[in-house]
């Protein structure tokens, strides 16, 4: 199926990022040497969206740089003046012809903003709009339930960041970690065949904390798009306030675990889920939250920046498991076509 074979290919695409796009990161260079932005905003939608959510935890994390998710439809339905001076714009969008992305790079770009796109499609309207086009170069993406796309969206987005704080450690880091998914990514045929258990699932809850937040979001889309079993989406912390309530016995939660950081959290809420008696199935690193969950899958300890592309590949795999034992067809989901244009 395409899907599979599209989350197998992602270890060449992001090898091959940074060198395919070399003038893109030089005159960002340049350009942000001379006047660093005061904010960053990103127009996104749908998985790109999550791209954003992640963009923003990398550049507030390592730049400290106040960093905001776009709201298009303040400028395309609500026609409102924003005032985009001294802030750096980024369009995210796999097809390049989100015409609500376009507008707020247009709408930026015309107040002397730096604007940059982030496409799979050099030739977009969004990415002629922008100053500068960064090229994700994952090749034409067959299934409807984008993998590829998405991964070279967090690789470009954290590429970015690292040459902004002038990181050569995570920019290294970033250019040998396709040898890291690589290795993961062979045991792609076990993770698929061990999702035969959740062949009756028809709803589930998907948690993670900070960095692993977009990958939890994704997780949960690609679930809902591929098998058509609701997935919600929560951070941890959130999770506490309210959404624990609609947890029962045998409820299946994924939880992405990056222990770290954010063990601490990770490991009061996997307490809580197994005293309940939730089915809880948890992507991690860390050998004692693996140890504490019904089930798990455990990844390479890595970089925290690169850790969630790690888990996103778990994600992806887990979600085209759980739609082949279920007999979809995930790379056609029933209402859905490859490019969806909003305004």
């Amino acid at each position: 199926m395409f899907m599979y074979d599209e989350i197998l290919q992602q270890p060449l695409v992001i090898g091959s990022l940074i060198q395919a796009n070399q003038k893109t990161i030089t005159g960002i260079k340049r350009v942000l040497t001379q006047s660093m932005p005061k904010t960053i905003v990103i127009a996104a939608r749908g998985t790109s969206d999550h791209a954003a959510v992640y963009a923003k935890y990398c550049f507030e994390i390592l730049l400290g740089i106040p960093t905001s998710l776009a709201a298009p439809s303040v400028l395309t339905v609500y026609n409102s003046k924003i005032d985009y001076k001294n802030t750096l714009i980024i369009g995210i969008t796999q097809s390049g012809m989100a015409e609500d992305v376009k507008a707020v790079i247009e709408h930026a770009r015309a107040q002397g903003a730096v604007t940059l796109a982030c496409t799979n499609q050099s030739d977009s309207p969004v990415a002629k709009a922008a100053d500068f086009h960064f090229f994700c170069n994952a090749g034409t993406e067959k299934s409807v339930a984008a993998t590829k796309t998405f991964m070279a969206q967090l690789c470009a987005v954290l590429v970015l960041a690292a040459v902004m704080h002038q990181d050569p450690k995570l920019l290294n880091a970033i250019e040998t970690m396709g040898t890291e998914l690589e290795l993961f990514l062979k045991q792609a045929d076990k993770i698929v065949h061990d999702m035969a258990s959740y062949k009756y699932m028809d709803k589930c809850f998907v948690l993670g904390r900070g960095l692993l937040y977009p990958i939890v979001k994704e997780a949960a889309l690609k679930i809902q798009e591929t098998s058509y079993a609701i997935g919600l989406a929560y951070p941890i912390s959130d999770f506490w306030h309210g959404p624990l309530a609609m947890v029962s016995d045998k409820m299946p939660v994924f939880l992405y675990s990056s222990g770290g950081k954010m063990k601490k959290d990770e490991m009061e809420i996997l307490d809580k889920l197994n005293k309940i008696g939730a089915d809880v199935f948890v992507v991690t690193p860390d050998k004692e939250i693996a140890q504490k969950a019904a089930q798990s899958l455990m990844i390479p300890d890595v970089n925290m920046f690169i850790q969630p592309l790690i888990e996103l590949a778990a994600a992806q795999l887990i979600a085209f498991g759980i739609a082949k034992a279920k007999g979809m067809n995930p790379d056609a989901p029933r209402n859905l076509k490859k490019v969806t244009i909003t305004k």
